[in-house]
């Protein structure tokens, strides 16, 4: 959120990658999220999701890494919106 003091953590490039998306959703949790002292066990499992939902190729020749995988991000299905606030994700 833009009025917490630590939104300028992360630029809006950064905001804007998957990875950061799994974070987001793993760190803030729901309703019932309670306050965490440890962060490693979310970054721990950030990686991992990551790891096996994202799909990467090197090319024999280039020896460039490709990223095969398509992210979306879905917020409404037929007319029903599936957050309860737009403030909050």
């Amino acid at each position: 959120m833009e009025e917490s003091e630590s939104y300028l953590a992360f630029t809006e490039a950064e905001r804007k990658e998957f990875i950061f998306h799994i974070f987001m959703r793993l760190a803030i949790g729901g309703g019932m999220c309670q306050y965490e002292d440890l962060i490693e066990p979310y970054l721990n499992a950030t990686k991992l999701f990551y790891k096996d939902l994202v799909s990467v190729t090197k090319d024999s020749e280039t020896k460039q890494l490709s990223i095969n995988t398509c992210v979306l991000e879905i917020r409404d299905i037929d007319g029903c919106n599936l957050y309860k606030t737009k403030l909050h994700p």
